[in-house]
């Protein structure tokens, strides 16, 4: 089914990018005829719709209610569309059809499991490969999306197209978003660091401010004049042993 693809596609989306939705329809080839459907002429999925005097176009939608009454079981909602009947599985499972005593020319509709179509979502080129073997008819099936200025949304496939299109949109803008997010939080990280590296100049700056000059001017004389007295007196050694050793020759 429509449903199952759907599935398989969506639990690899975060490698691929690309989301799907599926969706059966079922449109009778022409309007309702007028008729009685007795219990059993119509099941929808294996449930039986029960007996229903049906009015041409459906006008006062008592098929389309016997429809609805059983879509808890059916997972099929009925609906008229200019006197068509038009079942629905919104999850694009299956909608299998079964028809006793000729109720299809009341109907519309014939007997058969009809399949869903999917819809492929991507902000990106979509290339699919090997298709065939899940039931795609190749890269034929593939159409471009359309942006949100372009669709119309005064027709039901317009306006599905136009959701799809904007909740592509938005999860494209939420992407953005987190890269804003990332960005600004190594923002913030770097100001914070360079005002710890403010403060640390500040302190340094302040510490040398603080420094008495005058004293370590004069602890400098100090030690320089301590310096040159050693070195007078080596000097003075070394002079007294060389006139011991005149004496001595």
């Amino acid at each position: 089914s429509a449903w199952a693809k759907a599935n398989a596609i969506n639990a690899v989306s975060t490698q691929t990018g690309v989301t799907a939705t599926a969706k059966t329809e079922v449109t009778s080839g022409a309007q309702v005829v007028s008729g009685n459907l007795a219990a059993g002429d119509v099941k929808i999925n294996g449930v039986d719709i029960g007996a229903v005097d049906v009015k041409s176009s459906d006008a006062d939608g008592a098929l389309m209610n016997a429809i609805n009454a059983v879509s808890d079981r059916t997972n099929v909602i009925a609906s008229n569309e200019g006197g068509k009947l038009v079942l629905t599985a919104k999850d694009g499972s299956d909608v299998k059809v079964e028809i006793a005593n000729g109720a299809d020319s009341t109907i519309g509709i014939a007997a058969k499991t009809y399949s869903g179509k999917i819809n492929l979502v991507s902000d990106q080129a979509v290339t699919l490969t090997g298709g065939d073997k899940i039931g795609f008819d190749a890269a034929a099936e593939l159409s471009k999306g359309s942006a949100l200025d372009t669709i119309d949304v005064t027709t039901r496939e317009g306006a599905e197209k136009a959701i799809r299109t904007a909740d592509a949109a938005l999860k494209q803008i939420d992407s953005i978003r987190s890269d804003i997010g990332s960005t600004q939080n190594q923002l913030e990280s770097t100001v914070r660091n360079i005002s710890v590296t403010q403060v640390n100049v500040t302190a340094a700056e302040s510490t040398i401010r603080d420094v008495d000059f005058a004293a370590e001017s004069a602890n400098l004389k100090k030690r320089n004049i301590l310096a040159q007295s050693g070195v007078y007196a080596m000097s003075q050694a070394n002079a007294a042993q060389q006139n011991v050793m005149r004496l001595l020759q």
